[in-house]
């Protein structure tokens, strides 16, 4: 007869925060653009966030660079260089969305520099 193993894993379930840094995407208008962005999050099941991905931490921040990419892409350079907040709201569903399966709550997200290439 074998024993069995039992490895305990830890979870922070406080909030944590992912980012990205110079995400390159061009706007609906054809202008490039880079942009950061961060969201915080918690751990709402530990459970999910250990099994049902990988490494929920570098997951969210590919879900992260993705949803801007997106976002930017899907905007005019109008929309981009004025509307911030708008599209950090449309960034925080897309992102709280993908990671609801994972055990993840996303609590916030925002958009910071934005530079304009030539």
């Amino acid at each position: 007869m074998f024993p069995l193993f039992h490895s305990v894993r830890l979870v922070d379930t406080g909030d944590q925060t992912a980012h990205c840094q110079s995400v390159l995407a061009v706007t609906e208008d054809n202008l490039a653009v880079s942009a950061d962005a961060a969201i915080t999050y918690h751990v709402v099941d530990p459970e999910a966030a250990l099994y049902k991905v990988a490494s929920y931490s570098e997951a969210l921040t590919t879900l992260l660079e993705s949803a801007l990419q997106t976002g930017l892409g899907q905007a005019t350079a109008a929309e981009v260089c004025g509307a911030h907040s708008t599209l950090d709201a449309s960034r925080l569903t897309h992102v709280a969305s993908g990671a609801g399966g994972w055990g993840i709550a996303v609590t916030s997200a925002r958009i910071g520099k934005i530079d304009v290439r030539a």
